[in-house]
Protein backbone atom coordinates (compact mmCIF):
# COMPACT_ATOMS: atom_id res chain seq x y z
CA UNK A 1 0.00 0.00 0.00
CA UNK A 2 0.82 3.58 -0.49
CA UNK A 3 1.84 3.87 3.23
CA UNK A 4 3.37 1.03 3.41
CA UNK A 5 5.81 2.20 1.05
CA UNK A 6 5.94 5.47 2.72
CA UNK A 7 7.04 4.09 5.77
CA UNK A 8 9.77 1.78 4.16
CA UNK A 9 11.50 5.00 2.37
CA UNK A 10 11.34 7.02 6.17
CA UNK A 11 13.22 4.32 7.23
CA UNK A 12 15.78 4.00 5.01
CA UNK A 13 16.26 8.00 4.89
CA UNK A 14 16.48 8.27 8.50
CA UNK A 15 18.50 4.46 9.44
CA UNK A 16 20.67 4.69 6.83
CA UNK A 17 21.07 8.17 4.71
CA UNK A 18 20.61 10.43 7.66
CA UNK A 19 22.57 7.42 10.23
CA UNK A 20 19.66 8.41 13.08
CA UNK A 21 20.33 6.26 16.24
CA UNK A 22 16.67 6.04 17.47
CA UNK A 23 14.08 3.28 17.05
CA UNK A 24 12.52 4.20 13.83
CA UNK A 25 10.19 0.77 14.27
CA UNK A 26 9.06 2.06 17.74
CA UNK A 27 7.51 5.58 15.47
CA UNK A 28 6.86 3.93 12.35
CA UNK A 29 5.71 -0.08 13.30
CA UNK A 30 2.53 -0.74 10.92
CA UNK A 31 0.34 -3.14 10.34
CA UNK A 32 -0.57 -3.75 6.86
CA UNK A 33 -2.29 -0.85 5.66
CA UNK A 34 -5.77 -0.64 3.80
CA UNK A 35 -7.57 1.74 2.08
CA UNK A 36 -10.72 2.36 4.39
CA UNK A 37 -12.38 5.63 4.33
CA UNK A 38 -14.47 5.13 7.37
CA UNK A 39 -11.44 3.90 9.55
CA UNK A 40 -10.32 7.86 8.54
CA UNK A 41 -12.94 9.57 10.84
CA UNK A 42 -12.56 11.63 14.09
CA UNK A 43 -13.58 9.42 17.17
CA UNK A 44 -13.85 12.85 18.87
CA UNK A 45 -12.69 16.02 19.16
CA UNK A 46 -9.40 15.85 21.05
CA UNK A 47 -7.19 17.24 23.04
CA UNK A 48 -3.56 17.24 21.97
CA UNK A 49 -2.58 13.83 24.16
CA UNK A 50 -5.65 12.89 22.80
CA UNK A 51 -5.24 13.56 19.21
CA UNK A 52 -1.45 12.09 19.26
CA UNK A 53 -2.71 8.82 20.12
CA UNK A 54 -5.46 8.71 17.81
CA UNK A 55 -2.60 9.47 15.22
CA UNK A 56 -0.44 6.70 16.44
CA UNK A 57 -3.27 4.22 16.05
CA UNK A 58 -4.55 5.35 12.66
CA UNK A 59 -1.01 5.36 11.75
CA UNK A 60 -0.82 1.79 12.65
CA UNK A 61 -3.79 0.62 11.03
CA UNK A 62 -6.42 0.05 13.81
CA UNK A 63 -9.49 -0.69 13.57
CA UNK A 64 -12.03 2.34 14.21
CA UNK A 65 -13.38 0.42 16.53
CA UNK A 66 -10.24 -0.43 18.33
CA UNK A 67 -9.46 3.42 18.53
CA UNK A 68 -12.72 4.56 20.04
CA UNK A 69 -12.22 1.48 22.83
CA UNK A 70 -8.74 2.79 23.05
CA UNK A 71 -9.37 6.02 24.02
CA UNK A 72 -12.40 5.60 26.16
CA UNK A 73 -10.47 3.70 28.22
CA UNK A 74 -7.41 5.92 28.61
CA UNK A 75 -9.95 9.05 29.55
CA UNK A 76 -11.96 6.70 32.30
CA UNK A 77 -8.83 6.27 33.44
CA UNK A 78 -8.21 10.29 33.44
CA UNK A 79 -11.26 10.85 35.10
CA UNK A 80 -10.94 8.25 37.78
CA UNK A 81 -8.05 10.40 39.27
CA UNK A 82 -9.00 13.57 37.63
CA UNK A 83 -5.44 13.90 36.37
CA UNK A 84 -4.08 13.70 33.35
CA UNK A 85 -2.41 10.78 31.90
CA UNK A 86 0.86 11.94 31.52
CA UNK A 87 0.78 12.55 35.51
CA UNK A 88 0.56 8.96 36.85
CA UNK A 89 2.35 6.92 37.90
CA UNK A 90 2.79 3.14 37.11
CA UNK A 91 1.32 1.92 40.74
CA UNK A 92 -1.45 4.00 39.69
CA UNK A 93 -2.22 2.43 36.74
CA UNK A 94 -2.15 -0.97 38.53
CA UNK A 95 -4.46 0.71 41.50
CA UNK A 96 -6.96 1.44 38.42
CA UNK A 97 -7.11 -1.98 37.13
CA UNK A 98 -7.45 -3.31 40.61
CA UNK A 99 -10.56 -0.97 40.94
CA UNK A 100 -12.11 -2.18 37.72
CA UNK A 101 -11.75 -5.59 38.45
CA UNK A 102 -12.51 -5.90 42.42
CA UNK A 103 -15.38 -2.76 42.60
CA UNK A 104 -16.57 -2.17 38.93
CA UNK A 105 -16.40 -5.54 38.31
CA UNK A 106 -15.37 -5.39 34.42
CA UNK A 107 -14.97 -8.88 32.56
CA UNK A 108 -11.46 -10.29 32.35
CA UNK A 109 -11.63 -9.33 28.32
CA UNK A 110 -12.76 -5.97 29.17
CA UNK A 111 -9.99 -5.50 32.03
CA UNK A 112 -7.22 -6.75 28.90
CA UNK A 113 -8.69 -4.26 26.96
CA UNK A 114 -7.93 -1.50 29.01
CA UNK A 115 -4.71 -2.78 29.88
CA UNK A 116 -3.83 -2.78 26.27
CA UNK A 117 -5.24 0.86 25.70
CA UNK A 118 -2.63 1.76 28.82
CA UNK A 119 0.36 0.13 27.68
CA UNK A 120 -0.07 1.96 23.84
CA UNK A 121 -0.50 5.10 25.80
CA UNK A 122 2.31 4.55 27.66
CA UNK A 123 5.03 2.81 25.29
CA UNK A 124 3.98 4.43 22.24
CA UNK A 125 2.71 7.66 22.54
CA UNK A 126 4.21 8.69 25.86
CA UNK A 127 7.40 6.67 25.10
CA UNK A 128 7.58 5.61 28.83
CA UNK A 129 10.59 3.24 29.43
CA UNK A 130 8.72 0.89 31.59
CA UNK A 131 8.26 -2.53 32.32
CA UNK A 132 4.64 -3.58 31.36
CA UNK A 133 4.97 -6.80 31.26
CA UNK A 134 5.74 -7.36 35.04
CA UNK A 135 3.14 -4.33 36.04
CA UNK A 136 0.63 -4.24 33.42
CA UNK A 137 0.71 -8.48 32.78
CA UNK A 138 -1.53 -10.39 29.89
CA UNK A 139 -4.98 -10.65 31.77
CA UNK A 140 -6.03 -14.80 31.95
CA UNK A 141 -9.55 -15.29 30.52
CA UNK A 142 -11.51 -17.80 31.66
CA UNK A 143 -11.79 -20.72 28.70
CA UNK A 144 -15.59 -22.15 29.14
CA UNK A 145 -17.20 -24.09 26.23
CA UNK A 146 -19.71 -22.37 24.71
CA UNK A 147 -23.78 -22.99 25.05
CA UNK A 148 -24.65 -25.31 21.74
CA UNK A 149 -27.96 -25.78 21.04
CA UNK A 150 -29.74 -28.95 19.23
CA UNK A 151 -30.96 -29.26 16.42
CA UNK A 152 -34.76 -28.94 17.31
CA UNK A 153 -34.17 -25.80 19.24
CA UNK A 154 -32.62 -24.46 16.25
CA UNK A 155 -35.77 -25.06 14.54
CA UNK A 156 -37.79 -23.58 16.90
CA UNK A 157 -36.05 -20.03 16.85
CA UNK A 158 -35.76 -20.15 12.39
CA UNK A 159 -39.45 -21.67 12.29
CA UNK A 160 -40.59 -18.87 14.79
CA UNK A 161 -39.58 -15.65 12.90
CA UNK A 162 -42.10 -14.45 10.68
CA UNK A 163 -40.17 -11.80 9.12
CA UNK A 164 -38.46 -13.37 6.15
CA UNK A 165 -35.84 -11.19 5.84
CA UNK A 166 -35.43 -11.49 9.47
CA UNK A 167 -35.28 -15.18 8.81
CA UNK A 168 -33.11 -15.24 6.05
CA UNK A 169 -30.10 -13.17 7.87
CA UNK A 170 -30.48 -16.00 11.02
CA UNK A 171 -30.27 -19.09 8.49
CA UNK A 172 -27.26 -17.08 7.11
CA UNK A 173 -25.39 -16.84 10.43
CA UNK A 174 -26.43 -20.26 11.30
CA UNK A 175 -25.09 -21.85 8.45
CA UNK A 176 -22.01 -20.18 7.59
CA UNK A 177 -20.60 -19.11 11.33
CA UNK A 178 -20.50 -15.45 10.90
CA UNK A 179 -20.42 -12.69 12.85
CA UNK A 180 -23.39 -10.36 12.89
CA UNK A 181 -20.96 -7.60 11.89
CA UNK A 182 -19.61 -9.28 9.05
CA UNK A 183 -23.39 -10.23 8.43
CA UNK A 184 -24.56 -6.58 8.48
CA UNK A 185 -21.99 -5.81 6.19
CA UNK A 186 -22.79 -8.73 3.70
CA UNK A 187 -23.43 -7.89 0.29
CA UNK A 188 -25.45 -9.04 -2.71
CA UNK A 189 -22.10 -9.64 -4.81
CA UNK A 190 -20.07 -10.90 -1.72
CA UNK A 191 -22.78 -14.21 -2.72
CA UNK A 192 -21.41 -16.63 -5.19
CA UNK A 193 -24.30 -18.90 -6.00
CA UNK A 194 -22.30 -21.12 -8.48
CA UNK A 195 -19.76 -22.25 -5.87
CA UNK A 196 -22.21 -21.91 -3.11
CA UNK A 197 -19.57 -19.87 -1.30
CA UNK A 198 -19.50 -16.32 0.72
CA UNK A 199 -16.65 -13.87 0.81
CA UNK A 200 -16.38 -12.20 3.66
CA UNK A 201 -14.68 -8.43 3.02
CA UNK A 202 -12.61 -7.19 6.05
CA UNK A 203 -14.13 -9.67 8.80
CA UNK A 204 -11.96 -9.74 12.55
CA UNK A 205 -8.41 -8.62 12.57
CA UNK A 206 -9.17 -6.81 8.66
CA UNK A 207 -9.10 -10.07 7.19
CA UNK A 208 -11.18 -11.29 4.04
CA UNK A 209 -12.07 -15.19 3.93
CA UNK A 210 -14.47 -17.54 2.20
CA UNK A 211 -17.67 -19.82 3.82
Amino acid sequence: STISHFVTALRFLYRVTLKRGFQSDALLLLKPAKDDPKAQRRVAPATPLRQRMIDDLRVRNYSKHTISAYVRYVARLARHFNRSPVDLSIEDLRTFLVHLRVVDKVSPDTLGQVACAMRFLYKVTLKRDVSFEDELPHVRRPKKLPRVLGRDDVMKVLGALKNIKHRTILWTLYATGLRVAEAVNLKVGDIDSSRMMIIVRQGKGSKDRYV
